[in-house]
């Protein structure tokens, strides 16, 4: 495969030559791929009057950043800039009439580039060019993390609401874990008191959580983080300034959810020594 040049398509995000494929294409769709082909050769061996006969009068590229050259700009641009052979293989070829929209992408998956080209007098000329980043999607484990760590806001959003029988929701039936302040590990049907207590007395509770790390083994994520947590009373009296805990949590999926089946809490040096 030959060499695609990282900074300038970085930069610029150039129309391209055609990558190998096993689809067949119409008639139309290979005039389009010649027309892909002769752009690429005519950029990087710098041949102004091919560029010109290719790019429509009224071409514009934007570039990657949004800044946008006409055809003259764009022309000049590429006869001042070195240029290596490169690839890109076609992700679509869309014809409609005398109309055409074709999105390339580079081998690797990282860019595209969207150009539309109009046929007049039997043939094809560019007239726009959009080139983007393409952000690759998450894989599975770093989805499993994301969607665990949106159920830890939700825990936090459910505990200052009081709301009870959400919070409870987040716990397997079978967990059993060691909560801040406890001699002892407790199950399920424990785990709600502290909530209920904030909702029964009106207690107003102040957040912050710092996220320390997560691990991922398929349906398991194991997520760690340190956080505070100031309660102000309705009578005006404020506890918990000025400590610091911190909190392990076992999150197992439950179907198109998923649920805490084990954790571990505990204090942290204080934050004002």
């Amino acid at each position: 495969m030959k060499k695609m040049a990282w900074l300038l398509l970085a930069l610029s995000g150039l129309g391209g030559g055609a990558g190998a494929t096993e689809q067949t294409w119409t008639a139309a769709q290979a005039e389009l791929i010649a027309l892909d082909q002769a752009w690429i050769a005519a950029e990087v061996e710098h041949d102004r009057a091919a560029l010109e006969r290719i790019l429509h009068e009224q071409f514009l590229n934007t570039f990657s950043s949004g800044k946008i050259m006409d055809r003259t700009a764009y022309i000049d641009w590429i006869m001042a800039t070195d240029i290596d052979p490169f690839e890109v293989i076609h992700h679509e070829i869309r014809v409609h009439g005398d109309t055409a929209l074709v999105i390339d992408r580079t081998p690797s998956g990282t860019f595209q580039f969207s150009w539309i080209a109009v046929k007049r007098d039997g043939q094809w000329r560019v007239i726009s060019e959009t080139m983007s980043k393409v952000t690759p999607p998450a894989s599975a484990g770093e989805q499993n993390i994301a969607e665990v760590w949106a159920r830890e806001d939700e825990y936090w959003r459910y505990v200052k609401a009081g709301e009870v029988e959400n919070y409870v929701s987040l716990w397997d039936e079978n967990f059993i874990g060691w909560p801040c302040g406890q001699d002892h590990p407790m199950g399920k049907a424990s785990i709600g008191g502290w909530v209920q207590k904030i909702r029964d007395e009106g207690i107003e509770v102040d957040y912050a959580l710092t996220r320390e790390g997560a691990s991922e083994f398929g349906n398991t994520v194991v997520a760690h983080y340190s956080f505070t947590r100031v309660d102000t009373y309705p009578d005006g009296h404020v506890e918990g300034v000025g400590r610091q805990y911190k909190i392990t949590h076992t999150w197992m999926r439950k179907g198109d959810t998923w649920q805490i089946i084990g954790g571990m809490c505990g204090d942290l040096p204080s934050v004002d020594r």
